[in-house]
């Protein structure tokens, strides 16, 4: 399988923290308050912590509350919602929903249809509007964004024209038969993000009623909705919501869970730096990210801030004419303030990525060999714990 279309792998995620002492901690910015919904989620409060002494910004200090992530959906404004997922990891993402006179708009939708069944019977519970989803919004092909249409058929479902084009292309069957036909190493990384979480049965093809391209204004009840898609980083056509009324964005899967590293799968930092200012402007109160806890504007920021950070790092390394292996080898034995990120083993494929378009090679992907991707992700999973055992120290 030569194609990224015919492959699918997000993250290594698992649940993660990192303790602070008290006596750092300063809150610079109202803490995010999103109300529980369901009887069984207690109130989830998000507090970032900050110090601003200097750049690069230590993510020690920046940092969405784990403790408060709970499953199911929660409430982040008049008539938003996050239903969430603990832990964030591979399938586990993030659904907005937005619910005004009437009218609703899903924003994602979960991997499989018993998920996507609680889901939408939980959104249904909390607000008349959510009887019947009018709008799904696509953020990326991903099967853990799209699969849940399946349950979604008579609504209007909204993608990019390359997004559209992706899932057409690498309907749920074909995916299913690329997954099923990795060997050796790539098979046991594939069964280990699996594992028997999902129930694939009965997912099939359902094709978007509507595409555009790069900006799409919306209207639910009273509420304005704004789409933005950004240029290729994360897939080939990513895009983020920002609903402004309410001060919420949703980013799909364009910024990571506070606390892990970037893991780059086309060669285009600089677009996904870019997509992640057009965030900042938003200036949002919520930012719901694809995976993990809410995050806040100074999340937002301070992960450009690393970004930039890694770019610089990798982009030394290639001024020096090191090999991208070596490079991302020579980055992660100098993270500094970012030593105690999560998943350093993403950095492999993010610094090779850089190399890419500092050479030009904007042809390239991470998953352009499924085969190989898989494998190696597997093999970094051994060999980097053992030459650099401090990148792996878990805190709690």
């Amino acid at each position: 399988m030569t194609s990224e279309i015919e492959a699918d792998l997000k993250s290594f995620g698992d649940k993660r923290r990192i303790v602070i002492e008290e006596s750092e901690k300063a809150v610079v910015e109202t803490p995010v308050i999103a109300e529980p919904v369901s009887a069984v989620s207690p109130p989830l409060q998000i507090t970032v912590w900050y110090r601003c002494h200097g750049c690069p910004t230590d993510w020690d200090d920046v940092m969405a509350d784990w403790d408060s992530y709970t499953q199911g959906l929660h409430r982040v404004g008049d008539g938003a919602y996050a239903w969430m997922q603990p832990d964030g990891a591979w399938g586990l993402n993030n659904v907005g929903l937005i619910a005004s006179k009437g009218e609703s708009l899903l924003i994602d939708t979960p991997i499989d249809l018993p998920r996507t069944r609680r889901m939408l019977s939980e959104m249904a519970a909390a607000d008349p509007a959510a009887a019947k989803i009018g709008t799904v919004l696509i953020t990326h092909w991903h099967l853990d964004h799209t699969w849940g249409t399946c349950l979604l058929k008579g609504s209007r479902i909204i993608a990019s024209r390359i997004c559209a084009s992706y899932m057409e292309k690498n309907p749920p069957q074909r995916w299913l038969e690329a997954a099923a036909a990795l060997e050796g190493e790539a098979r046991q990384m594939m069964e280990e993000n699996l594992g028997d979480k999902f129930d694939f049965a009965g997912v099939e093809y359902i094709a978007p009623t509507e595409t555009f391209e790069k900006r799409l204004e919306l209207t639910v009840g009273e509420r304005k909705v704004i789409v933005v898609e950004a240029k290729p980083c994360h897939t080939r056509s990513d895009s983020v919501v920002h609903i402004p009324d309410l001060s919420v964005a949703h980013m799909g899967d364009l910024v990571s869970s506070v606390g892990s590293h970037v893991g780059l799968q086309y060669p285009f930092m600089s677009n996904l730096i870019d997509i992640c200012e057009v965030l900042v402007s938003f200036q949002a109160r919520v930012y719901i990210p694809g995976h993990g806890p809410l995050q806040s504007l100074q999340d937002v920021k301070g992960f450009i801030e690393y970004l930039r950070f890694i770019q610089a790092a990798a982009r030394a390394c290639h001024d020096r004419g090191l090999p991208a292996e070596d490079a991302a080898y020579d980055v992660m034995a100098n993270l500094g303030a970012y030593k105690s990120l999560r998943h350093p083993e993403r950095l492999f494929f993010t610094v090779r990525m850089i190399y890419r378009e500092l050479d030009g090679d904007t042809e390239d992907f991470v998953r352009r060999s499924s085969q190989e991707f898989h494998a190696t992700s597997w093999r970094l999973r051994s060999v980097l714990p053992q030459k650099f055992p401090e990148l792996y120290q878990l805190r709690f």
